[in-house]
């Protein structure tokens, strides 16, 4: 009787120190529906899947470890049930009380999505308050109005903080500045009534704000800089005078204790190779202005090739048959001297049976300021009669069910990964919006067009399947054009059979080599 009275007792006390509470979502003064929560010892713990998801993000959850990853636009997280040791964005950090497990969600305290980096990954303010989560737009830059001139048109932008930024032209008429961490005011597209500025737009571009400005043909130069307290963009025609210093229409004045904007010179990463052009008119009373620049030819191309798998990590396996980590190596290592002997300068993410993580191999890549990163795989399928070569891509969304399952499959490595952390680092970066998926795709297209037309691997290329996007996670971190090839199917007998020859592995990477070199001439690499 003792014994059921102690166990009533320890039953009702913990029901009443996890009480019932109610969190309400809402966007901007909307209410978006409620967030599954419940308050204990004076802290409130939510749902931390459904939050994300609420939130635009991804989350994963690895069942073993009782572990959490979450994914909000650059905002990483990687959580473990039982522990107040968190990750955000790669570095340590502390819950006020340990994630907890609830049937099958985790749940956390909101401290956790009140964090002020996942604020700057939406780029917007968020507020909790009585039972209420609120996103709220705010902005950092203002356009003020322009100002035209004799031979000038300058558009002037009010920033409320230091603003970095990159410019760069991207053809003779259309100049795009990206304002890193800034939201502009007003998005969209504002005409300017102007012969040498047409319009500019406003656009978020991740965490970003680009701008497009679209000058007239009368327009001959231009620049961007920081200015008296302002941005200023600034098109001109030949022999246009300085910027003036004085207010635009409708300005107000801005003190000098606002502090200098600090700006770059560093055209964007993705930008081509430019130089300066010859002066339209050396005369020209503008001499800080910047020239109608022209591009020049690239210079050698850099490629990271990544044999899948390795080590403790075997990819596929089957009876009678190599494992997939070795017959990703020997294309690898054949891709790797056909690149070398065009003039490539080329570098392998291992050279042996090693384990790589697969945060590494991006890692990797972008240390080596890769220009393409190209990943070698075999794939495997719960049918048999799967076939052929496919080219991936990568997206948040796969392209089909099998495409997901190719995914998941790969992304499986993550099991060898033996720290939390080591999981974590792969989400550092942010693909949200990805700038290099349209190059990607392009390259995918060409690999696929020169595995098609090599003869002499016995591997099909299946029509209107062969090029596909799925999220994998190789492929997540790594700023450049990247793919992963698929080169045939262990688990088809007939393409096992072809993978496990060594001629048909050197045919396959000699596809791959002629696939990139079509790429790269056609970008206009030299």
């Amino acid at each position: 009787m003792k014994k059921k009275f102690i166990f009533l007792f320890l039953f009702l006390f913990a029901f009443f120190s996890c009480g019932f509470a109610e969190l309400y979502f809402f966007d901007s003064g909307k209410e978006k529906g409620q967030i599954p929560s419940y308050s204990k010892q004076e802290f409130l713990f939510v749902d931390a899947q459904a939050l994300t998801k609420k939130l635009g993000g991804e989350s994963t959850v690895l069942s073993q470890s009782r572990q959490l990853r979450i994914k909000i636009n650059s905002f990483t997280s990687f959580i473990t049930a039982g522990r107040k040791e968190i990750l955000i964005n790669g570095v340590r950090a502390v819950l006020p009380v340990e994630a907890e497990i609830s049937g099958s969600q985790i749940y956390v305290p909101i401290e956790l999505f009140t964090n002020q980096k996942l604020g700057d990954a939406l780029g917007r303010q968020i507020i909790y308050s009585d039972g209420k989560y609120t996103l709220e737009d705010f902005f950092n830059i203002e356009y003020i109005g322009e100002k035209s001139e004799e031979g000038a048109c300058t558009l002037f932008f009010q920033p409320r903080e230091n603003i970095k930024f990159n410019a760069v032209q991207k053809n003779r008429g259309v100049v795009e500045v990206e304002l890193q961490q800034s939201v502009l005011k007003r998005q969209g597209s504002t005409r300017i009534k102007d012969n040498l500025i047409n319009n500019f737009t406003a656009r978020k571009c991740g965490r970003n704000e680009c701008l497009r400005f679209l000058m007239t043909p009368a327009a001959k130069d231009w620049k961007f800089e920081e200015r008296d307290g302002f941005l200023v963009f600034k098109a001109f025609s030949s022999g246009g005078p300085e910027i003036s210093a004085a207010q635009p229409a409708g300005g107000e004045g801005v003190t000098e204790d606002e502090g200098e904007i600090l700006s770059s010179s560093k055209f964007f990463d993705s930008a081509k190779p430019v130089v300066a052009a010859a002066a339209v008119n050396p005369t020209n009373s503008d001499p800080a202005a910047a020239p109608i620049p022209v591009k020049t030819d690239k210079k050698k191309m850099r490629i990271m090739v990544d044999p899948g798998h390795g080590g403790k990590d075997p990819g596929a396996v089957r009876r009678l048959s190599a494992a997939e980590k070795d017959i990703n190596l020997s294309i690898a290592k054949e891709l790797y001297a056909n690149l070398k002997k065009q003039g490539y300068d080329v570098r392998m993410t291992r050279d042996d049976d090693t384990f790589l993580a697969l945060n590494q191999r991006s890692k990797l890549a972008n240390d080596f300021n890769a220009d393409l990163f190209v990943s070698i795989h075999v794939n495997t399928a719960p049918r048999t009669t799967a076939q052929g070569v496919e080219v991936y891509f990568r997206s948040e969304k796969a392209t089909d069910t099998q495409a997901a399952e190719t995914a998941a499959f790969e992304n499986e490595a993550l099991q060898y990964e033996e720290t939390h952390f080591n999981f974590a680092d792969m989400l550092l970066r942010s693909l949200a919006v990805n700038e290099y998926v349209n190059e990607s795709s392009k390259l995918a297209g060409h690999l696929r067009n020169s595995l098609k037309s090599t003869s002499g691997t016995g591997i099909p290329i299946m029509p209107g399947s062969s090029i596909k996007q799925a999220n994998f996670y190789v492929l997540k971190g790594v700023d450049a054009p990247a793919v992963l090839i698929e080169s045939g199917y262990m688990s088809n007998p007939s393409d096992r059979k072809q993978l496990n020859n060594k001629n048909v592995r050197a045919k396959i990477a000699e596809g791959v080599s002629r696939g990139i070199s079509a790429y790269a001439k056609a970008e206009g690499w030299q």
